[in-house]
């Protein structure tokens, strides 16, 4: 009985998903309860603002949430406390948006500067490419190139011929 269905469970793996699902479980209950603790301290850390911005009570608050970030964080509380840690955002919550606001507005601003000369700069390079490419219209090189392209088109084709002006012998083409 009990050892041939322990025979059956152990071929088929059906015991030891079990097993792990379960061992998995317990694993999730316990981290859940303990990121449940750590979240709801650093929301209270996040959420509570500085009087006067004084100066032991701001150190004390990013020590608490060093120190919450250390056991781990969730991901809805990860981006404010590594933002606050890092220094890009103050610790007191009624000036977090103001200076949110103004970096994003710099970002912007230097984001635009960074693209319009950029644009410029390719803007520039093409022109001088062209330059190169082109040196000038009416320059005796462009003016051999585009007699030379005619006389051979016009060999092919006598409409060439008659528009461009150029009357061809059979001295000329030997």
């Amino acid at each position: 009985g009990a050892s041939a269905v322990s025979v059956v469970e152990a071929k088929s793996g059906r015991r030891d998903d079990r097993d792990h699902e379960a061992r998995a479980a317990m694993v999730d209950d316990g981290l859940h309860r303990a990121d449940r603790k750590n979240r709801s301290k650093v929301l209270s850390l996040l959420g509570k603002p500085i009087a006067n911005d004084d100066e032991s009570s701001l150190s004390r608050r990013i020590a608490e949430l060093r120190a919450c970030s250390r056991s781990g964080l969730t991901i809805d509380t990860r981006a404010a406390v590594w933002s606050i840690l890092l220094g890009y955002l103050p610790a007191d919550p009624s000036r977090r948006e103001r200076v949110r606001r103004e970096k994003r507005r710099a970002y912007y601003d230097l984001s635009s500067q960074c693209y319009h000369h950029h644009a410029l700069r390719i803007a520039d390079a093409s022109k001088e490419k062209q330059r190169r490419v082109f040196p000038c219209a009416t320059s005796s090189r462009l003016r051999s190139i585009l007699s030379r392209d005619i006389v051979s088109l016009s060999m092919l084709h006598e409409e060439i011929e008659r528009a461009s002006g150029v009357e061809l012998t059979s001295r000329e083409l030997m």
